[in-house]
């Protein structure tokens, strides 16, 4: 009679295995709720939010939910920040169209 050998239990690895990393997931989902509580209006903290989030979603498995969530945050951000920047530009044009039609301002070269 041949004697079979069975192995009930599966060989498990005798070291643990490291979570994998967040920290750009994590940094990504801060500087998103930064910059809508209203630090878009520097545009660097969405621009970074957005670069971090995007880093942070590609490489970072564990942590793409909160990835997204900065990212989306991120992008709102940056898009009032930048339709708050062309309307301050407009006011300036406006307000010195506005100013050159009242007092022809020309040696300053506003008119």
């Amino acid at each position: 009679m041949e004697t079979m050998t069975y192995f009930p239990y599966q060989a498990q690895n005798p070291y643990p295995q490291r979570p994998e990393p967040r920290g750009m997931s994590i940094a990504a989902l801060v500087l998103g709720i930064l910059s809508i509580l209203g630090l878009w209006v520097t545009m660097i903290v969405p621009l970074a939010g957005v670069i971090v989030g995007h880093y942070g979603y590609a490489r970072e498995r564990t942590g793409q939910g909160m990835a997204l969530a900065g990212l989306i945050l991120s992008w709102i951000s940056l898009l009032l920040s930048v339709v708050a920047l062309a309307l301050i530009i407009w006011a300036i044009y406006a307000s010195f169209s506005i100013f050159g039609e009242f007092y022809e301002v020309t040696d300053c070269g506003f008119a």
